[in-house]
């Protein structure tokens, strides 16, 4: 289990922590990553936590910055085992 101060430091293993423990409350958007979390790059780090077998999904929204600039982001949801349905497969 990561201790305080590995959760104020900029590792990837700290980034991921903080990414998971957020989506575990609710979706994350890149910016939110950014000026909530500390993590400036977020992408590479939910790649990793799927590569560790965690359902993290990515929608693509719009979003209005502070200076009336729109900016197209990911929002990451990590989903529960209830909610992923299985995909048929057509023979």
């Amino acid at each position: 289990m990561l201790t305080s101060t590995v959760k104020k430091s900029t590792s990837t293993e700290s980034q991921r922590f903080l990414l998971l423990d957020h989506l575990k409350k609710g979706p994350l958007t890149t910016i939110q990553a950014r000026d909530e979390l500390g993590v400036m790059s977020p992408a590479p780090r939910v790649m990793e936590l799927r590569r560790q077998g965690h359902n993290i999904i990515t929608l693509r929204t719009e979003t209005v910055d502070r200076t009336g600039t729109k900016h197209r982001e990911g929002q990451y949801v990590l989903l529960t085992e209830k909610e992923i349905e299985p995909v048929a497969v057509q023979v």
